[in-house]
């Protein structure tokens, strides 16, 4: 009976195309079940995380930038298939960098324990890992791409930079950032696998709204 949505961004382009905004539903995604601040890590003040599946869209030479411009922060990319880029730019000679490998048993961890999430794609349809790093308490600092703009709070929980943001528009956010964890985790505390089905579940069955 309607068209999901997973961020407001697409959902927006295709009623401009003519689809009736009465068959759009935008439903974010939900957060894993096995997602949670870890209390017992020490979160690291000048720490920034990006995770992420390597990939060209993913601002990686931004990144590298960012790790020359930095020093004295700690960059962490958790992910996977970013070894020839790695190389290509020798981050692995900057001791402010480390590269480790996704593994969900880590996850909270490097979440609890990193302060910044970092997202510099110039496109995406979350990204999932947003809701994670809010969920553990991360302040975000992530292109106007997917959800973002749908999840974030400017300058509560992270700030959205435009898609175009060059190395010193993403310092300055970065510096802007005021971590507060109880305010992230909040943020997305209602996106769950339950409010999810209860969506699907109605418009497969009616088309009136659900007030979840």
């Amino acid at each position: 009976n309607r068209v999901h949505f997973m961020c407001s961004i697409d959902a927006e382009r295709l009623v401009a195309s003519g689809l009736s905004i009465a068959k759009s539903r935008t439903i974010l995604g939900a957060i894993d079940n096995n997602c949670h601040h870890d209390n017992r890590v020490q979160r690291e003040k000048k720490s920034i995380l990006l995770s992420s599946k390597y990939g060209p869209r993913k601002g990686g030479e931004l990144l590298a930038q960012l790790v020359r411009a930095m020093p004295d922060w700690k960059f962490t990319i958790f992910g996977t298939g970013w070894d020839k880029f790695i190389e290509s730019e020798r981050l692995s000679s900057y001791s402010n960098f480390e590269y480790v490998l996704w593994n969900e048993n880590v996850r909270n961890s490097l979440m609890s324990s990193h302060s910044i999430f970092l997202s510099l794609s110039n496109l995406e349809g979350g990204p999932i890992p947003l809701l994670e790093a809010l969920n553990c308490g991360m302040f975000a600092v992530v292109t106007d791409t997917g959800f973002a703009r749908d999840l974030i709070l400017e300058g509560i929980n992270g700030n959205v930079v435009p898609i175009d943001s060059n190395c010193e528009g993403i310092m300055l956010s970065i510096s802007k950032a005021r971590i507060n964890e109880e305010r992230s985790i909040h943020s997305v505390s209602h996106l769950t696998w339950d409010r999810l089905a209860k969506f699907y579940l109605s418009d497969v069955t009616s088309a009136e709204d659900v007030t979840i």
